[in-house]
């Protein structure tokens, strides 16, 4: 049955959207997907879905699922991943079930439902455009299950057979034409045009109920307490976006690479870094919006002030750290705390003993923020003048394990002759620059990775540059750490920000000056420091779709009652100077200029007058016509006995111009009134009208409802015996 088959697709493209939602957010375990399925499969099967259809049975599977999801979700905390799973079952449970419009209906519901909570797990540009689709299947849907309702109904009411049933479907499956989804399609798409202006002026209240899940991401190493060297994300080939970074003060291409800090190390046992002391202070203090920042020394006055927009993703780190390029002077979330209702979803920043940013909330969602950062270049002539003393608080940066005596030893014949703490990191930093290679084999001695780094294979990736510069500055009695972050960054000129990959994971070493702080210095190689960027036309395509992620994220996901007053406000100010042309104080500009005009271009405004005028007139005519020719709403649509036929048509003319002469005449003409019936009217009136009005009769009813063609000589013989009834008439007297 043609109806059924497209009742059944549309149904199945609607779930399969749905289960895409859920599949392209990689929330679900592969088991999921391998039960799921072959069970969706199986439901379209009719053999294997009527095989499957009892109601007891699957009553008793989502009784036992329940009880299952409800253990498993308070064991583990998640509700809304076992929610979505239980929910998933329904869908499938209500595919096989499927008997009727009550049936369908329940679906579509639970299939909606399922829906809403999938936009939680994956909150990307998959899902808009999913749901896009979702409205116009949902559209089609409901639109054949209102046909299949009534008919149902029709069909119970007169108990019609199944041979009966059959053809009324048939009957039914010939009206869904092409036309009919393109209408739908298009009603959907109006919907949501509609829904989106809804979207943009409701206000946005605060974070949903499931605010608390928290989404996977790729497992980002290297941003926790402890870290073994050679632990440090080798990852050079992975592409995956981990930041977007947009600079508010300066041109993002100008700013590359970023150097963007987030975790350092104070203590190191010859085989892992870690710190040594793990207090934190939370940031208590705000300045125009942002929690102030501490730092060690003052920033010097040639350091340059960055103010960026950054945009984490979902990721699997220990450490939620706040990355910025150089030293943090303020931080703010931009998901603002007004428009967070619950305190504990809240975001509070915090520092650590090293002065690094750190915070925390209860959203479960990835950190959007604002920083204000001081990016402190080495600049040598300010670095030799620095005071060579080592301030006590900074003494816990010289901190070494058991060193092997040839390290010692490399650090001073490196630095041999040089005279200022400057001089002597440059040295070491060149020396290992120059002298090492770059290398992602690692296969370091574990018991003692950085000596067989130094005198053994002579090669490794980024932590070992930063670790041995580190050490061997220590060696020297200069205070020295490592650090942890990202490095590089690919300007995505489509969104006009800067794309950090995990790729771009880099670690460098910052040396302490006093008075001035700690100043970056980095010994990788160039060719290792920075991540490769890819090029043709695929990559293109992905910055494309890269800054459409982003503009989901800014103006969907974090469209908060902040975000709507900006908008009106930016309304407000781009059509101020319209507003101040109608403001009450303007009112007498507003009259001179009309003033001038009208005595400056007399000619346009006597034309628009013109115009006007020739344009009530045509209308008014056109009014006239349309009244005198009779046309009413059916002959304008074209649904008039004998349709557009040209005799038709003569012949309706002369038939019209009958019945209007009549009703001056005084006759009393009826809505739906017969022709006949008309005859008997004019003939009771005046008998010698009798041959005239028959012979117009015979030729309407032979013409518009017979479909004959009129002669000319037929039609000239219509139009003399209505000039001859004109005649007759003429002494009717009419009714009062």
């Amino acid at each position: 049955m043609r109806f059924e088959r497209i009742h059944t697709t549309t149904t199945y493209l609607l779930v399969s959207t749905g289960f895409a939602v859920l599949f392209l957010s990689g929330e679900l375990s592969p088991l999921f997907w391998a039960l799921t399925v072959p069970l969706l499969v199986g439901s379209a099967i009719r053999r294997v879905h009527i095989g499957l259809s009892n109601v007891s049975f699957w009553n008793a599977v989502l009784v036992l699922a329940l009880l299952g999801f409800s253990l498993l979700a308070y064991l583990s905390g998640d509700w809304l991943l076992y929610a979505i799973y239980f929910c998933s079952l329904m869908v499938v449970a209500k595919l096989y079930q499927r008997r009727n419009a009550r049936d369908y209906f329940q679906l579509y519901a639970v299939s909606f439902m399922q829906l809403i909570v999938a936009a939680v797990i994956n909150p990307t540009i998959s899902f808009g455009l999913c749901f896009l689709l979702y409205v116009i299947f949902l559209t089609w849907a409901l639109v054949l299950l209102h046909l299949r309702r009534d008919m149902e109904q029709l069909m119970a009411h007169e108990g019609e057979e199944s041979g009966s049933v059959e053809a009324r479907f048939a009957q039914a499956g010939r009206l869904i034409r092409p036309g009919f989804l393109v209408g739908s399609s298009v009603l959907a798409l109006a919907i949501f045009a509609c829904s989106i202006v809804v979207f943009l002026f409701f206000p946005r209240l605060g974070l949903g109920l499931f605010g608390q899940h928290q989404k996977r991401g790729p497992t980002v190493s290297g941003f926790s307490d402890s870290i073994e060297l050679g632990g440090f994300g080798i990852s050079k080939l992975d592409q995956t976006t981990i930041l977007r970074v947009e600079l508010n003060n300066v041109d993002p291409r100008g700013a590359l690479p970023l150097r963007l800090k987030g975790i350092s190390f104070d203590h190191y046992d010859g085989q892992r870094w870690s710190k040594s002391q793990r207090p934190m202070t939370a940031l208590n203090y705000q300045e125009a919006g942002f929690w102030k920042a501490q730092d060690t020394d003052p920033p010097p006055s040639q350091a340059e002030l960055l103010s960026m927009k950054i945009y984490t993703e979902h990721m699997q780190i220990d450490r939620k750290t706040v990355f910025a390029d150089g030293r943090i002077r303020g931080v703010r979330d931009m998901l603002n705390s007004r428009f967070v209702p619950h305190r504990k979803y809240r975001t509070r920043f915090y520092q650590d003993s090293d002065l690094d940013v750190l915070y925390t909330n209860g959203r479960g969602s990835p950190l959007r923020y604002e920083v204000e950062s001081y990016r402190v270049a080495p600049n040598a002539s300010v670095l030799r003048a620095s005071d060579e003393m080592v301030p006590r608080p900074m003494q816990r940066y010289l901190q070494l394990p058991p060193l092997d005596a040839r390290v010692v030893q490399l650090a001073h014949r490196v630095t041999n002759g040089k005279a200022t703490t400057y001089d002597k990191v440059v040295a070491l930093e060149q020396h290992l620059m120059n002298e090492y290679t770059y290398s992602l084999d690692g296969g370091h001695n574990p018991d003692d990775p950085l000596l067989d780094f130094l005198f053994g294979q002579q090669s490794g990736h980024c932590e070992y540059f930063s670790t041995a510069l580190t050490i061997l500055l220590r060696a020297l009695g200069i205070p020295a750490r490592s650090v942890g972050g990202f490095y590089g960054g690919k300007y995505n000129d489509v969104g006009q920000y800067v794309q950090v990959r995990q790729a771009d994971a880099h670690s460098w070493t910052e040396v302490y000056f006093s008075g001035v702080g700690w100043v970056p210095f980095d010994a990788t190689p160039p060719g290792g420091a920075l991540a490769t960027d890819g090029d043709g036309f695929f990559a293109e395509i992905g910055l494309f779709f890269d800054a459409m992620e982003l503009a989901w994220h800014k103006w969907v996901i974090r469209w908060n009652l902040e975000r709507q007053i900006d908008m009106l406000r930016g309304l407000r100010d781009s059509f101020g100077e319209m507003g101040s042309f109608f403001s009450s104080s303007g009112e007498k500009t507003r009259t001179n200029r009309m003033k001038m005009s009208l005595r400056d271009n007399p000619e346009w405004v006597l034309g628009g007058v013109v115009v006007v005028l020739l344009l009530i007139l045509w209308w008014t005519r056109r009014g006239r016509r349309r009244h005198r020719s009779g046309r009413s709403d059916d002959r304008r649509k074209g649904r008039l006995p004998g349709g557009r036929d040209r005799s038709a048509r003569a012949m309706r003319s002369v038939y019209q111009k009958l019945l209007q002469g009549m009703a001056r005449r005084g006759l009393t003409l009826t809505p739906g009134m017969t022709p006949r019936r008309l005859l008997t009217q004019i003939v009771g009136r005046s008998p010698e009208a009798r041959g005239d009005a028959a012979r117009i009769v015979d030729l309407y009813e032979q013409v518009v409802f017979g479909g004959q063609p009129l002669a000319a000589s037929d039609k000239r013989e219509a139009k003399r015996a209505l000039g001859r009834l004109k005649k007759v008439s003429r002494g009717w007297k009419k009714a009062a």
